[in-house]
C-alpha cells in the first residue's frame, strides 16, 4: 500500500522513476574523475564511484576559441544526466588536469567537460562499472566513452 501511495504521489507530481534517478545523478556537485578499466573497453573516464562517463556526438567540442555546447536537454538529459559540478573537479593520478573544463547549461548549471566534450552519465547503467551506453544512437547522435586522453572511444563496439 505504501509503495502504491508513493507511486501515485510521484505520478501526481509528474515524477517518473527515471526522472528521480536522473535528478539524483545531476545532484552530484563535487566530482572526482577516475579511470575505469573494463576488459572489453580498456581504460575510460569514470567518476570516483566507478560510474562510466560519456560524450555525445551532437554536442560541440570546445576547440580553440569555440566553446563547448551541450545539446542534450529535457528528455535527453533525463536519460543522459549531465555531470554537474559547483566545486573544482579533482582527478586521480595519471590524468591531465588540462583536459578538465566546464560549460554553462541553459538552466544555469555548470556541466563538466573533458577533452572539450560535455560529459554525461547514462541512466541505464544500473550498476557501478556498467558501460551500456557505449555506441548507443539516441537523441540525434551517438554516445561514446571517453578515453583518459579526452578522445571519444569510437572504435570500441557497442556492448
Amino acid at each position: 500500500m505504501r509503495a502504491l501511495i508513493q507511486l501515485a504521489l510521484s505520478g501526481l507530481l509528474g515524477l517518473t522513476a527515471s526522472s528521480v534517478a536522473a535528478q539524483t545523478l545531476q545532484q552530484t556537485r563535487h566530482v572526482v574523475l577516475a579511470i575505469n578499466n573494463v576488459d572489453r573497453y580498456g581504460p575510460h573516464l569514470a567518476d570516483a564511484a566507478n560510474r562510466s562517463l560519456y560524450m555525445f556526438t551532437a554536442d560541440q567540442q570546445a576547440t580553440g576559441n569555440m566553446p563547448a555546447v551541450s545539446r542534450c536537454n529535457d528528455a535527453c538529459a533525463e536519460v543522459w544526466p549531465p555531470v554537474i559540478t559547483t566545486q573544482p573537479v579533482r582527478t586521480e593520478t595519471g590524468m591531465d588536469d588540462k583536459l578538465i573544463g566546464t560549460v554553462q547549461r541553459p538552466d544555469g548549471s555548470t556541466q563538466l567537460t573533458f577533452g572539450g566534450w560535455p560529459v554525461y552519465y547514462y541512466l541505464r547503467d544500473q550498476k557501478v562499472g556498467y558501460v551500456g551506453g557505449q555506441g548507443v544512437n539516441e537523441f540525434g547522435g551517438l554516445w561514446y566513452l571517453l578515453s583518459p586522453s579526452g578522445e571519444p572511444m569510437k572504435s570500441i563496439p557497442k556492448q
